[in-house]
């Protein structure tokens, strides 16, 4: 429990919905702050209706264009109002752009310089805990999970496929 774990830049394959895993000490929060009040303002949306529409406080909103953490649920949140892809906030956050609602998928793919075999322990890690503290599988169905979950994200090209 106590080992040091690889420190390694977080990034994720270049896709219209990217998988992406925790957070990263390069997050930019105002470079997000700016890209949302931008867009919405382009809408010609104020904050409290853009919010509301969305079943979200105004006051979180703010939070957003302030530069203030909010949970991810916040961020997809926006991310419809905004007519942004799923990812567009966290996209953002590590210095890339949004991607509009219903852009195609690239079909070529870049994986990023993180390892695979660190992606998919991470991946496998997240699987367990949200299994463990949630369900009351025995530790052979959490693990037949994790290889579910592993199968599909190979299939969706998220993952490199096994050699």
């Amino acid at each position: 429990m106590g080992e040091d774990r690889p420190s390694y830049p977080q990034s994720w394959p270049v896709r219209s919905s990217p998988v992406i895993i925790g957070r990263v000490a390069t997050d930019d929060p105002h470079a997000l702050a700016e890209a949302v009040k931008k867009r919405r303002l382009e809408l010609h949306l104020a904050r409290k209706i853009a919010a509301e529409s969305v079943g979200m406080s105004k006051d979180t909103w703010k939070r957003v264009e302030d530069g203030d953490p909010v949970r991810d649920l916040a961020y997809a949140k926006i991310e419809k109002v905004l007519g942004w892809e799923t990812g567009s906030c966290r996209i953002i956050l590590a210095g890339g752009s949004p991607i509009p609602a219903g852009t195609e998928p690239d079909r070529e793919v870049e994986y990023a310089p993180v390892p695979a075999e660190m992606l998919e322990d991470e991946v496998r890690q997240a699987v367990t805990n949200a299994m463990v503290g949630g369900t009351d599988l025995t530790a052979d169905k959490i693990r037949a999970v994790n290889e579910a979950a592993i199968r599909v994200l190979r299939e969706r090209g998220v993952l490199p496929p096994t050699e």
